[in-house]
């Protein structure tokens, strides 16, 4: 029957078990052949005459049965590898010992191919085996990854760009000359701005209107009272006649019903004023330093600052007396104009200190020897109808934005 049953392959591989193996097995076999019975190997030669011509053609096969299989022994022995391949009822050749024996080194185990007898078998081409030509075994291949460590993901190394603005440096000279001429720059810090200076002197803008002053508050002595009086504005006065920049703090001059509260009482119970207007400084001529006069003017807005602290403090310029009042026998000893302008001086120095907002009346109201120059007054201090009207309409224009 010519099916795939009849095909062969048996193989013998170069390692060294089928070493062993074959070393062990063949001399057995050849011990075996040659001791083998009725072979005839063995027999005498007297024996060999008296067999009949049959048993001679028997012996004769045995024997070169014997030869074959020593010749087997002996390449097996010397390590050859012997191919038998049978398809049907054809033997295939190959190699260098004949038709029968196809030498075919590290040969693995090849399967089964089935010969169908109707189609005509195609020859069969033997490509040299490399290692992907084995077939696949039975466990799942082991996939080694290469030794090459996988590529690293981190970007490639590039340094940023200095944030920094490049130093310019001029070249390096020795030449005292040439370092003159070509100064090492500066090192540039960062330039920390000051906090923005608030206004200090109110300078002129637009007039406003009399609505302004509704929520205003005129703190001072007799000319305050005098202003009240003539001016015609409707506004709040806490002032009163022969009142200073002490006593405004300390006695009970603000009228509510039928009491009187002192100015902090009064501040705590009308705590609506967003601008204060302060003038005092004419009762305070006399006093023995200026110094004192500062620190109770300070203690003042200190007081009104702490009440109010959301309106605007305007300090008003301590209006001067008439030449001929400043010089007479009363106030010329206490220092007449010159004290005025020096409390002025100091009052300016305070605003600035205080953040506080100073009015210069004195731009219409004093000459250039800081006289006061008007004549509508009586006494040379207090101010009449039109002196008052004109003060209300330099405020108007000196407000802040």
């Amino acid at each position: 029957m010519k099916s795939a049953e009849h095909s062969c392959i048996i193989y013998k591989y170069y390692n060294w078990t089928a070493f062993v193996t074959d070393a062990f097995f063949s001399p057995c076999i050849l011990f075996a052949v040659a001791c083998g019975k009725g072979t005839g190997f063995m027999s005498k030669k007297k024996k060999i005459n008296k067999l009949s011509p049959q048993q001679a053609r028997g012996a004769a096969i045995r024997q070169f049965c014997v030869v074959v299989f020593a010749l087997f022994a002996a390449l097996a022995v010397c390590g050859g590898t012997l191919s038998f391949r049978f398809y049907g009822d054809e033997w295939e050749t190959g190699g260098t010992l004949g038709p029968l024996l196809t030498m075919s080194p590290l040969h693995t185990d090849a399967p089964v191919v089935p010969v169908d007898s109707t189609t005509e078998r195609e020859p069969v081409t033997i490509a040299p085996e490399t290692e992907t030509s084995a077939p696949p075994v039975t466990e799942p291949p082991v996939t080694v990854p290469p030794a090459t460590e996988p590529p690293v993901t981190q970007p490639p190394v590039t340094e940023s760009p200095v944030t920094e603005p490049p130093v310019t440096q001029p070249p390096v000279n020795d030449d005292p000359e040439a370092l003159e001429t070509h100064p090492r720059p500066p090192v540039t810090e960062p330039i920390t701005e000051p906090d923005p200076v608030p206004v200090v002197r109110v300078e002129e803008r637009e007039a406003v209107d009399d609505a302004y002053f509704a929520d205003a508050l005129f703190i001072g002595d007799s000319r305050t009272v005098g202003l009240q009086l003539y001016s015609g504005l409707k506004s709040n006065y806490y002032a009163q006649q022969g009142l200073n920049v002490s006593s405004v703090a300390k006695n009970a001059f603000v009228s509510s019903g039928d009491q009187k509260l002192t100015l902090s009482q009064a501040l705590e119970a009308n705590p609506g004023f967003n601008k204060v207007y302060i003038s005092f400084g004419i009762n305070e001529i006399g006093w023995n330093t200026t110094q004192s006069f500062i620190d109770a003017y300070t203690a003042l807005v200190d007081l009104v600052a702490e009440k109010l602290p959301h309106a605007y403090i305007y300090v008003q310029e301590i209006l001067p007396m008439t030449k001929t009042t400043a010089e007479n026998d009363r106030y010329r000893p206490m220092g007449g104009n010159g004290k005025v302008a020096e409390y002025n001086e100091r009052l300016y120095s305070l605003c600035e200190e205080k953040g506080l907002y100073y009015i210069a009346l004195t731009e219409i109201f004093a000459d250039e020897n800081g006289d006061l120059t008007i004549t509508d007054t009586f006494d040379g201090i207090h101010l009449g109808v039109a002196s008052s009207k004109a003060w209300i309409s330099y405020l108007k224009t000196h407000t802040l934005p």
